[in-house]
């Protein structure tokens, strides 16, 4: 079939029907076959641009049908107004409460809204009505809430608060609240909201920060933490945490943190008399005080010691005169002989070697071995090499005590120490005295080695002369009082010389 230009062939009614002479370029521009528009004139609608757009300002109309009936609603409007109930009209941006042009297509404001007007997304539909706010939005929920306030406010939330109090001249930012131009003395923070710490020195710190130089006793950067008690001022400066520690510690305390008191037993600097101690182990400074050892002096010196002892090693340096060894830990040998004077020793000091003999029945350099129970020593007394130093028990002779005597009584049974061997041959009491250094009826007993001349009376053991330096009394066992000049007194008395 052959085609026309500006007619198409309508199937329906089979015939030739002329194009619409609002296609965008005349009636001879439309589809032969449909005739149907490329596009239309303005004003006109529809595929073959054959219904007219009646809506006042609507360059752009199409139809939709609403339940039962057919709609012709605005799809784009003239410049300067923009489709608004449910674009079944156009009004002017003048309306919309835009600043400067509306979507002419939407009632959205590209370019925002008049001051005190907003809306969601970019409509400005709505006006702000928060009081003392410039400009408010809307949240997801549709809420109003405020974006900037006066000057002198802030938002927050849907109201508009007042500047905070410690903004230096009550300045703040009126979107945020950030105080403008810093706090007032003493505060810190965006909104001054914190206190300075009064670690500060004067109270006062960084605005922005809140850093500050600190008092003594603070650290920190904000001087808010206070300095481990015992830390020394000097070192409190330079403390970071408990980790690190305090460079040095206040007398007496000592620990990563000073957290330890010195040991009471250390001795006192003989400076100040304070307690000093090693920051780390605690060991004393000063040595201890009497009678203990150890690097914090917290061992007592042995009880046997007659003064202090060594600060390291405990080491006695003197030892009471029955007591031995390098602590005077140890009592001397139980069999020697104890001595009756104040200064004697009983047993040597380092090895316990008893030094006044042993006691009856008793021999050796410990007095640890018995007399020979064969030999009849009198008083079972004998010698380191076993000899009856005061001869036989009555009834025995021989120069080892052995021999019974055939009559019960050999005649020669004076003791050794009776002078010239004359005794009594019945009580065996020495006749004519005793040797010197000895006394008793028969001459058995030594005399008091505390006698100057070691010599005494047979009777009463009193030393015969004056007593050794220091010592008074008949047998001279006491001791001179200590305020007696040169350590001298009357043997008698104990008087005589004194200061």
């Amino acid at each position: 079939m052959e085609t026309v230009s500006g007619l198409y062939w309508d199937h329906e009614r089979r015939l030739c029907i002329g194009c619409s002479p609002y296609c965008s370029n005349g009636a001879n521009s439309c589809n032969t076959q449909t005739g149907e528009c490329s596009s239309c004139q303005e004003g006109y609608f529809g595929s073959r641009c054959d219904q007219n757009c009646d809506i006042d300002n609507c360059t752009e109309c199409y139809k939709v049908r609403d339940n039962v009936n057919e709609v012709i609603k605005c799809r784009k409007c003239d410049p300067e107004f923009t489709v608004t109930d449910g674009r079944l009209n156009c009004k002017s941006c003048s309306e919309t409460n835009c600043l400067g042009m509306c979507d002419p297509g939407s009632e959205e404001c590209p370019e925002g809204c008049l001051s005190g007007w907003f809306g969601e997304g970019k409509l400005c539909n709505r006006k702000c009505e928060i009081e003392k706010c410039e400009s408010c939005y809307a949240t997801f929920q549709g809420a109003a809430l405020c974006n900037e306030c006066q000057v002198g406010f802030y938002p927050k939330g849907a109201v508009c608060e007042t500047c905070p109090p410690q903004c230096k001249d009550r300045l703040c930012l009126s979107h945020t609240g950030y105080c403008k131009v810093g706090c007032n003395d003493g505060y810190y923070g965006n909104k001054c909201e914190w206190k300075c710490s009064t670690g500060c020195i004067n109270g006062l710190c960084n605005s922005t920060t809140g850093n500050c130089e600190c008092k003594e006793s603070f650290y920190g950067n904000r001087c808010d933490r206070n300095c481990p008690v015992y830390c020394t001022t000097e070192s409190c400066k330079s403390f970071v945490d408990a980790e690190t520690g305090c460079e040095a510690c206040e007398a007496g305390r000592y620990g990563n943190v000073c957290e330890n008191k010195c040991s009471s037993n250390c001795r006192p600097s003989g400076f100040n008399q304070y307690v000093y101690c090693n920051k780390t182990t605690g060991a004393c400074h000063d040595g201890c005080v009497y009678g203990y050892y150890g690097a914090d002096c917290s061992t007592r010196c042995g009880p046997g010691c007659t003064d202090s002892c060594d600060r390291w090693t405990g080491a006695c340096q003197a030892c009471h005169l029955s007591q031995y060894g390098v602590k005077c830990e140890f009592p001397c040998p139980e069999n020697c002989v104890r001595t009756q004077s104040g200064y004697q020793r009983t047993c040597d000091v380092f090895n316990g070697a008893c030094f006044l003999g042993c006691e009856a029945g008793f021999r050796g350099t410990f007095c640890n071995i018995t007399c020979d129970p064969n030999k009849h020593c009198r008083n079972k007394v004998c010698d380191d090499k076993g000899t009856c130093v005061l001869g036989c028990e009555i009834g025995y002779t021989g120069p080892d005590c052995t021999v019974v005597c055939a009559t019960g009584d050999c005649g020669n049974d004076c003791l050794p120490n009776c002078e010239g061997q004359v005794c009594d041959p019945v009580t065996k009491a020495c006749v004519k005295g005793c040797r010197l250094g000895w006394w008793g009826e028969m001459c058995d007993k030594i005399c008091s080695i505390q006698c100057q001349s070691h010599d005494c009376e047979q009777t009463t053991g009193s030393c015969v002369g004056e007593c050794q330096p220091g010592f008074y009394g008949a047998t001279c066992p006491e001791l001179c009082s200590q305020n007696c000049k040169d350590g001298v007194c009357d043997k008698a008395t104990g008087i005589f010389h004194c200061v």
